[in-house]
C-alpha cells in the first residue's frame, strides 16, 4: 500500500449513511474516537431508504434525536398491497413485520417510524458533530484494506486531490 501519510485512529468508519453515522455516534457518546470516510462529496439528497425499526428509533429517542427526526417523516402503519392490478382498486393488505402503533406501545416507549433517509442522515451527522472524538471526511473514499489479527491498515484518498492516507486502525 502506498500513501503520503500514516494516521493511527482507533476505529474507521466506511460510508456515511446512517448505519455509519450511527456507529460513529455510538463510539464517541463511548469515548471512543472514529474517522467516518464517505466517497459523497455530501449527504445523499435522494429520499432512498424510509422504514425506521422501533429498536433505532429507542435508540435516537435516547439521544433525544426523536422529535427532529420524525419531524421530517410521515406517519404510516407499515403495510404492502398484494393486487393484480393497481388501476382495480381490490387487493389486500399485509404486515412488513413492523409492529402497529398499539403493539409497540405494549413494549417500548416509541414506534417505528417513516422518515426519507435524506432527512435522517442530516440529524445524525448534526448531531455526530456535536460530540467530540469523531472525525468526519466527506468526498474520500477507501481504495485498500488488509486485516491482520491487531486491526486494519487501510488506505483513503481525497477524491478532489487524489492525497492517499495510509491508517492504522484497531
Amino acid at each position: 500500500m502506498h500513501a503520503t501519510e500514516v494516521r493511527e485512529v482507533p476505529v474507521l468508519i466506511v460510508g456515511a449513511g446512517p448505519a455509519g453515522l450511527t456507529a460513529a455516534i455510538t463510539l464517541a457518546r463511548y469515548g471512543i474516537g472514529s474517522l467516518l470516510v464517505e466517497r459523497r462529496e455530501d449527504l445523499s439528497t435522494i429520499p432512498r431508504a424510509t422504514a425506521v425499526s422501533t429498536r433505532t428509533m429507542e435508540i435516537f429517542r435516547s439521544w433525544e434525536l426523536e422529535k427532529e427526526i420524525r419531524s421530517g417523516g410521515v406517519e404510516v402503519e407499515w403495510s404492502a398491497w398484494l393486487t393484480e392490478n393497481l388501476a382495480s382498486g381490490e387487493g389486500v393488505a399485509m404486515p412488513l413485520g413492523y409492529p402497529t402503533r398499539e403493539q409497540a406501545a405494549v413494549v417500548s416507549p416509541t414506534t417505528p417510524a417513516c422518515v426519507p433517509q435524506d432527512h435522517l442522515e442530516p440529524v445524525l451527522l448534526n448531531h455526530l458533530r456535536s460530540l467530540p472524538g469523531a472525525d468526519v471526511r466527506f468526498g474520500t473514499e477507501l481504495v485498500a484494506l488488509d486485516q491482520d489479527a491487531g486491526g486494519v491498515t487501510a488506505v483513503v484518498r481525497e477524491r478532489a486531490s487524489g492525497a492517499s492516507t495510509l491508517l492504522r486502525a484497531r
